[in-house]
């Protein structure tokens, strides 16, 4: 709703600066009259010109905003509603809000010359006919003149603001667009009559991908730097005029500006109030499994559809295993067993984000999950400053340096048992990152963290698939009833 208030601020500031003209109108062909002003067509047609031109250009600026704002408004509700704009409709749209903020800004500085002008003319042309100086119009014909200077200063922060706010909206429909943009393995394709260097069309989404997370998690220093040249503009401009608006605009600017470098796009949460949180929501699943004497290690099961949501099976003992996959395939909530414990991945909610960036990871192989989901950690999610993952064997090792979780890793008698047992947040949602990308169920081996280095070090081994333990159970089956059979 802040583009409405935008749109608010700017139709009052136009609609205020043309009560404004009118009044100096009202000065100039009432109360200077009184004060020996002699009329004569040498002045007033120049003077209406500027006027009646004036006013036109402060209706161009109102239709400016208008469109500005609605414009933002389409953006919005494409966002909401998912619908994607043809190429062609994104070529419009930019054309529009290019031609538009051009039109509206120039609109603003003509205004401002034309009113330097109509100044001109009565504090220069008109003494020649007759005109006597005197307190008693010229203060209230300065407030005038003074506050519309101001108030199209005004108008054009909200122009500006409104190009910010597009520009800032264009970034989500650049982000699914390269989210789910994949490379595929060559040897995935089975015909390619025009081969790619591969390296570099990877380099390419690489660069892309880098270029959205720097855009998306940077500080607002694009805008501030226009609020700080508008304020050197302004402050030009007052040093060789005598209005003391342009001092108060420049000032004005300033401070916009360099709040606008300070201010960030996205917000962020204290790490130590983030820990906490993330501790205090595990702590009710440390006790349950404290209660049920559960001591295994984690089995990381992948979710089965695109909607659905990853699993863990907790066996009570070190040595347990999976019970029949067909128990738990479809079972989405907490259910206890006899073996161990079913319930949701502590990582779920993790692994949606990583999904969010880099698509379904179904459709992409454990290479390029490995080369890319470190990029994400650290450039897109900043979750960590490093991360490693390798492969030897079954067997795959995560190190994550600083990560944002250490303090949960920092192992008090509340998170204990969930490091033993599935790992933090982002261990776990590791994990199930690997287990939905191969297919296969992920084994939890242990988990590490080191003070002194800052280093979380997770260890994972890979099982058999869901193919495999699906086919497996079917053909049990199919023995079983065969040595039941008469």
């Amino acid at each position: 709703m802040i583009e409405l208030l935008i749109l608010a601020i700017g139709v009052a500031a136009t609609f205020s600066t043309c009560i404004l003209l009118l009044l100096i109108d009202v000065i100039v062909h009432q109360d200077l009259y009184r004060y020996g002003l002699q009329f004569s067509p040498n002045w007033v047609n120049p003077y209406w010109t500027y006027l009646r031109i004036s006013l036109t250009l402060l209706l161009v600026v109102t239709v400016a905003i208008i469109v500005l704002t609605g414009i933002v408004r389409l953006q919005k509700t494409k966002l909401e509603t998912g619908i994607e704009e043809s190429t062609q409709l994104q070529k419009k749209l930019r054309r529009a809000e290019f031609f538009t903020a051009v039109v509206g800004v120039a609109s603003v500085f003509s205004t401002s010359a034309l009113l330097l002008s109509i100044d001109k003319i009565i504090h220069g042309t008109l003494y020649q006919y007759g005109l006597q100086f005197s307190y008693d119009w010229a203060n209230f014909y300065w407030m005038c003149m003074r506050a519309s200077l101001i108030l199209l200063g005004v108008m054009t922060i909200v122009i500006i603001s409104l190009i910010v706010i597009i520009r800032r909206q264009r970034v989500k429909p650049l982000t699914g667009i390269i989210r789910h943009q994949r490379i595929k393995p060559l040897r995935e394709t089975e015909e390619k009559p025009v081969q790619l260097p591969k390296m570099r069309v990877e380099e390419e989404l690489f660069r892309l991908r880098e270029k959205l997370w720097r855009v998306r998690g940077r500080r607002s220093r694009a805008t501030g730097v226009v609020f700080l040249i508008i304020s050197g503009f302004f402050l030009s401009i007052a040093y060789f005029t005598r209005y003391i608006v342009f001092e108060i605009t420049s000032i004005l600017a300033l401070l916009l500006g360099v709040v606008f470098v300070f201010i960030g796009v996205e917000s962020y949460v204290k790490m130590s109030v983030a820990s906490r949180a993330v501790t205090s929501s595990l702590i009710p699943l440390s006790r349950l499994l404290s209660h049920l004497k559960v001591d295994g290690k984690a089995i990381h099961i992948p979710a089965t559809s695109e909607q659905g949501s990853s699993k863990i099976f907790i066996p009570k003992h070190s040595r347990g295993s999976l019970p029949s996959f067909e128990k738990i395939a479809k079972r989405d909530d907490m259910v206890i067993l006899k073996g161990g414990v079913l319930l949701p991945s502590v990582g779920d909610a993790l692994l949606q984000l990583y999904e969010e960036e880099l698509g379904d990871l179904r459709s992409i192989d454990l290479d390029y999950l490995m080369e890319w989901l470190p990029k994400v950690l650290v450039d897109g999610l900043r979750i960590a400053e490093r991360v490693e993952i390798t492969q030897k064997g079954m067997e795959i090792h995560v190190k994550l340096t600083a990560s944002a979780f250490r303090q949960v890793c920092q192992q008090t008698e509340a998170t204990k048992v969930i490091c033993e047992t599935t790992g933090c947040p982002i261990c776990s949602s590791i994990a199930d990152a690997i287990a939905k990308t191969t297919g296969q169920i992920v084994y939890y081996l242990n988990c590490s963290y080191n003070p002194a280095t800052r280093e979380t070090s997770a260890l994972y081994r890979l099982g058999p698939s869901i193919k495999t333990l699906m086919k497996k159970e079917k053909e049990e089956k199919v023995s079983a009833k065969q040595r039941l059979a008469p």
